[in-house]
């Protein structure tokens, strides 16, 4: 299927709650883009198949089994005839991945139409050595935010069921994104452009053009009605269980509407005095590298941020391996958490 040579696979990555969300939704609103909403097609199953030169039904099956078990609230259309028909033209792990991204095609947008495949998932920011050995041109959008903006945002966005942590949990993870951030803009220069929420959503025009003129993307003013267009109908309600009703209401709700400006500062009406020195302390010398304002307060050695300390460092070492681990390994521990 020749129709692929033509295309290029980039990625949004860095921080969660940071705008990935927005980007990809502006950016799927014209016909030349695919973009994949965190399903996590390129490394699934990375570890077991990368070197290989022929793939079979069986493989396609578990690519396709990912929208069942990670229970994705945002609607994607599966081509499954299209993604079993092609498989035998596959003849490297590049091949095989790219026909996988197609296949969440959405029906009004044409194959032959479409030239930039962008794959979105923050934890990719930790794997972004590996993603370039499949994908060797691709380049990277890496998105911060505001240490402040970002913990309060992870605290309202936590899902039904699930822990809300502490403000010194999100922000030693906060470090732990703007260092990889860091690191990759380093080490990539000329593949990586870090992109600020805050510039997105204050001149969301002006930083569409400067991503777009870094990834060789056509800038198209469309990109501005993403809330307008059918590319961008997240939620097939009838797949949507009562538990993630809240959910899919608080996350997307926002997608649905223009670009404004009221989220960027709530921060300071929703935490406490307290709360905010307390990031101000931890994410000071990470955030103020990112080019956000930072204080004197110091760290205070309290027992829960000691604790959050331990989880942190056992989090992220897992998130890093993560994929990198046997296929039924990491089912099993999907699982258990």
């Amino acid at each position: 299927m020749n129709e692929l040579n033509h295309k290029t696979v980039n990625f949004i990555v860095g921080m969660p709650r940071s705008g990935t969300t927005l980007l990809l939704s502006m950016l799927n609103s014209v016909e030349q883009n695919i973009c994949i909403p965190e399903i996590p097609i390129a490394l699934y199953l990375y570890s077991s198949h990368r070197n290989r030169s022929s793939f079979e039904n069986e493989d396609v099956s578990k690519i396709l089994s990912l929208k069942t078990k990670l229970n994705y609230i945002r609607h994607v259309n599966i081509n499954e005839k299209f993604f079993y028909d092609s498989t035998a033209n596959c003849n490297s792990y590049l091949d095989f991945i790219e026909r996988a991204y197609l296949t969440t095609l959405e029906s009004s947008k044409k194959v032959e139409k479409v030239k930039n495949i962008l794959d979105k998932n923050p934890i990719y920011t930790f794997y972004v050595e590996t993603l370039l050995n499949v994908f060797p041109k691709a380049k990277f959008i890496l998105m911060a935010r505001n240490p402040h903006g970002y913990v309060n945002s992870c605290i309202e966005s936590v899902d039904p069921g699930k822990k809300v942590r502490s403000a010194e949990f999100y922000s030693l993870a906060y470090n732990k994104y703007a260092h990889e951030i860091m690191q990759i803009q380093r080490k990539f220069t000329d593949q990586s452009l870090i992109i600020h929420y805050e510039d997105l959503v204050v001149e969301p025009e002006l930083t569409l053009q400067k991503i777009c003129d870094f990834l060789s993307i056509d800038f198209d003013s469309e990109m501005l009605e993403f809330h307008n267009k059918s590319f961008n109908l997240k939620i097939n309600k009838e797949d949507v269980n009562d538990s993630n009703k809240e959910r899919v209401k608080h996350k997307y709700e926002s997608l649905s509407k223009p670009v404004n400006t009221s989220r960027m500062e709530s921060w300071k009406s929703k935490l406490s005095e307290v709360t905010i020195k307390t990031i101000f302390s931890i994410t000071r010398k990470e955030s103020q590298k990112l080019g956000y304002n930072s204080s004197n307060e110091k760290i205070k050695y309290s027992f829960n941020y000691l604790k959050s300390v331990c989880f942190i460092e056992l989090y992220f070492f897992i998130a890093k391996y993560f994929y990198y681990l046997p296929v039924k390994l990491r089912e099993i521990y999907r699982i258990k958490i």
